[in-house]
This record gives structure tokens, sequence and C-alpha cells, in this order.
């Protein structure tokens, strides 16, 4: 799988997350940080404010904080991305259950704002231009 986020896409992702009033909605009282660690060596840092998703780190560093991860196997994570999910890859709460992700640091900050990063996960599917 190839970087799914990078330079030339990290605009069109911004743009889609924040122009989905489903996402404004669910994370309207966010401000906080994510990151979504895809195999050994891709990951994303996600920084939220006021309900915006306001930047997105393509390489962050063991120094920049976030508020809580999700980690998985690249190939977990290219069944996630996929149009259509197979069974227990549609959420990544399924998947820290069934498929040998796992989830780091604040998780009631994860609970209280799953909704919104099931919207961005929903971005990521689709082709970012």
């Amino acid at each position: 799988m190839s970087q799914r986020i990078n330079a030339a896409n990290q605009g069109a992702l911004l743009e889609a997350v924040n122009g989905d009033p489903e996402f404004r909605l669910a994370a309207r009282y966010w401000n906080g940080s994510f990151r979504l660690t895809m195999g050994p060596d891709e990951a994303y840092l996600f920084r939220i404010r006021d309900g915006e998703l306001t930047q997105v780190s393509l390489q962050p560093t063991i120094f920049d904080a976030w508020d809580f991860e999700i980690a998985g196997p690249r190939d977990g994570w290219k069944e996630i991305f996929a149009e259509t999910p197979r069974p227990f890859y549609q959420d990544v709460a399924s998947a820290l259950f069934r498929h040998g992700f796992t989830l780091g640091g604040d998780v009631e900050s994860f609970f209280a704002y799953h909704a919104a990063l099931r919207r961005v996960i929903a971005a990521l599917r689709r082709p970012l231009r």
C-alpha cells in the first residue's frame, strides 16, 4: 500500500473532512489530536481545534504529543480503507478486538469522539485529489 496521505492530497483531505456536516457535528467540542499508525513505517498525526481538522502531520516524531493512537498492521489498514470493508474491518473499534489493532493513550477521548473519527476514516476511503 502506498502512502495514503501525502503533500499533494493533504489539502483535499482537510477539505473533505471539514466539509462533512456529520464530522462537524460529532467533533464540535473536540480540541485534541490522534495518531494513526499503519505498520512499522507509516504514521499520521491529526490535530483538531474547535471541531475542525486543522493539520495532518505526514511524518510525526516520538516528540509529537497525541491524545490517542490507533495502530495496526499495514494489511489491516488496507482492509479498513477498502471501498466495502470485510466484516470487522468496517470500524477501527471492531478491528481492535478482532484484527490485532491496538489503542493507546486516552481511551476516553477515543470513545468520546469515535463518531468523528469514523468520518475521518470514511474520507480516507474515498480517493483524495
